[in-house]
């Protein structure tokens, strides 16, 4: 089975299990592969927290760099911004969990967040006077199926 077929499978399962998954609002993803795409789509040449946290990554920059990447060795891959080379064998994969994750729900961005899920725990927590989205991130649009 084609690898995007079956991450698609699995979010159906996932929407099957958690019903309210496809009422979310807002993606947010933490460290490894996030940030190294963070890193990557500004072509940063050195890490910098500052530049990565709070980072919006498109969708169209998410599939632009599975293709790209996947096009390439991983020992070529590390030499990218970004991405260091113990993640460069891995990194293709988790792109593409990305790219299909943010396809199949509909996101235009995900927030990339360095600190950890406290971020999202806080948000959550704010109950049902929060705001109806985080600041600046774009409402998801349901693909048709």
């Amino acid at each position: 089975m084609e690898a995007a077929a079956w991450l698609k499978a699995q979010y159906q399962r996932a929407e099957a299990t958690v019903p309210g998954l496809v009422s979310a609002r807002a993606l947010v993803g933490l460290a490894g592969t996030v940030a190294a795409l963070a890193c990557y789509d500004q072509g940063l040449a050195v890490y910098d927290r500052t530049a990565v946290h709070h980072y919006r990554l498109s969708r169209p920059a998410v599939e632009r760099a599975a293709h790209d990447l996947a096009r390439e060795p991983a020992a070529r891959r590390s030499g990218h911004a970004g991405i260091e080379a113990g993640r460069a064998p891995v990194i293709v994969g988790g792109t593409l969990v990305l790219a299909t994750l943010m396809a199949h729900f509909g996101f235009g961005d995900c927030l990339v967040s360095e600190s950890d899920i406290l971020d999202g725990l806080a948000w959550t927590l704010l109950g049902p006077g929060r705001p109806a989205q985080l600041p600046g991130a774009s409402r998801p649009t349901r693909p048709a199926r």
